[in-house]
């Protein structure tokens, strides 16, 4: 139900007019994890544009008074030093949390440390390369008006952190990749253990996977787009033995 009434005393007859409408507000394709939208990490912001307008409580804030709001976004790092930066509308006091792996992974991070319409950032220089990261932006506060809503997201990172032989998981291996950066054939050297390696794009997508075949192997990427690629090297028991980052260009 909507009252509508006068807020001074008194009306004219002939002021007493007004018009009135309720109208729907679709939600944003991101608004549920599942539907996170990829961010490339690139080595400077580059903003995508988001918004709050529309969505719903998927989990419960992790900071705040209302966080009634909610929509995901994932990246893959590409570097072990990487910076999330979400800028928000002037009148939107706006928060985010990272979470390792997946919608429901260990929260890594809980940021709002600023007030209304400042921006929010995070620098870690211990992400995992290889690994997808899930980020929930959420309203501080209960409720957004319809024009407070917006704000911009980027994930960037200082490559140059990294080594020219990007970080390993768990055990150290002698896994080599060479040339890199390459234009067509690359060169994989493998431990014994290794049984299997996957072609991974930015976005966290497996683009091709087959079974090792020797010591060293031969991959041609003359038919990859130009662009940088993530090698993870998988053992026996499909555990990750390395992840390695190629050019090709």
């Amino acid at each position: 139900y909507v009252k509508v009434f006068n807020y001074y005393g008194g009306v004219k007859s002939s002021y007493s007019s007004f018009d009135i409408c309720v109208w729907g507000i679709p939600k944003p394709p991101n608004n549920d994890c599942s539907n996170a939208i990829n961010l490339i990490a690139g080595t400077s912001c580059t903003y995508t544009s988001g918004t709050l307008l529309g969505s719903n409580q998927s989990t419960s804030p992790c900071i705040g008074t209302g966080g009634d709001m909610d929509v995901w976004y994932k990246f893959v790092a590409t570097t072990d030093s990487l910076t999330i930066k979400v800028n928000p509308n002037s009148n939107l006091n706006i928060a985010f949390e990272i979470l390792d792996g997946s919608c429901s992974g260990s929260s890594l991070l809980c940021e709002n440390d600023w007030s209304t319409g400042s921006t929010e950032s995070y620098t870690n220089n211990n992400f995992i390369i290889g690994n997808t990261y899930y980020v929930k932006v959420f309203n501080y506060y209960g409720g957004v008006k319809s024009s407070y809503g917006s704000f911009d997201i980027c994930v960037y990172g200082n490559v140059s952190h990294s080594t020219s032989q990007p970080k390993i998981f768990g055990k150290e291996s002698s896994v080599k990749i060479y040339p890199n950066p390459t234009s067509s054939i690359v060169n994989i050297e493998f431990p014994y253990t290794a049984k299997t390696y996957q072609i991974i794009d930015l976005t966290g997508r497996v683009i091709s996977q087959d079974k090792t075949s020797g010591a060293i192997q031969k991959v041609d990427l003359s038919n990859y787009q130009n662009g940088t690629y993530l090698f993870k090297i998988l053992g026996t028991n499909n555990e990750t033995i390395a992840m390695k980052k190629i050019i090709k260009q």
